[in-house]
């Protein structure tokens, strides 16, 4: 199973992480260790494939309340005036306590979230 969000041509598009640490609590999640964390998501470049909503099977819509959408400079990291072309991703970021209450603990060990230490910025 994989995670990912429904864009404005309502497809759904993968997601990955790129940090360690997310992708070490995602694999043994506990409740009690991770009552702070936040987790960021990325869309996955890697995964080219953009699903259409009757190609895949959605098995649970997350409470848009626990996601906090921002976004983050990509390549370089110069700021907003860099002159190179580099533009910014969306980032969600979903705190891993509320993301278990919502799915379950079973949920969780079906979960597939590629890591990409590549995307680190």
């Amino acid at each position: 199973m994989m995670i990912g969000y429904i864009d404005e041509y309502s497809s759904v598009v993968p997601l990955c992480i790129f940090s360690e640490e997310s992708s070490n609590v995602l694999r043994t999640p506990s409740i009690t260790d991770t009552d702070e964390l936040p987790t960021d998501f990325v869309h996955d470049e890697q995964n080219p494939s953009i699903y259409k909503p009757a190609d895949c099977k959605i098995i649970h819509i997350l409470n848009h309340q626990i996601i906090t959408l921002s976004a983050r400079q990509v390549g370089g990291g110069q700021g907003l005036g860099n002159p190179h072309g580099e533009h910014c991703e969306d980032v969600y970021t979903i705190e891993i306590k509320q993301f278990i209450d919502e799915v379950g603990p079973e949920y969780m060990k079906k979960l597939n979230v590629p890591l990409r230490v590549d995307r680190i910025s």
